[in-house]
């Protein structure tokens, strides 16, 4: 029996610790893998065209840009890509922001890793 084909992720923070414990959560996981890692937006728009990820985890906060105005930039390029907000900014008008732009998820940092795999698997349920 094949074992089933994981979502790629591409992990966007301009934080290389961050970067490094997100890959390192999504690591023990057997749904998912890490496909690319961008420091800022530049970096993530051409790494979203080359990589066409499943899913985006993106922080709030770039050197470059606000992340969550590269929202409709990502579902233009690749309009089935979910997309993880994760950032420490936790105002409720700047998630409410990003969920009309065309988020899938918002995640507040500090987070522990069950809640990082909890809100990708949460992405992918419907509701009924």
């Amino acid at each position: 029996m094949s074992e089933p084909v994981k979502k790629r992720i591409l992990v966007v923070d301009d934080s290389a610790f961050m970067r490094a414990s997100i890959q390192s959560t999504i690591a023990t996981s057997h749904t998912y893998e890490v496909s690319g890692c961008a420091k800022d937006g530049e970096e993530a728009k051409a790494m979203c065209q080359s990589l066409l990820p499943d899913i985006i985890t993106l922080d709030n906060i770039l050197p470059d840009v606000i992340g969550f105005q590269l929202i409709p930039y990502f579902k233009e390029v690749h309009p089935t890509v979910k997309i993880l907000i994760v950032s420490a900014v936790r105002q409720l008008d700047i998630v409410k922001k990003t969920q009309e732009l065309g988020a899938d998820g918002y995640l507040g940092k500090p987070f522990l890793d069950n809640d990082l795999l909890n809100a990708l698997d949460g992405m992918y349920k419907t509701v009924s």
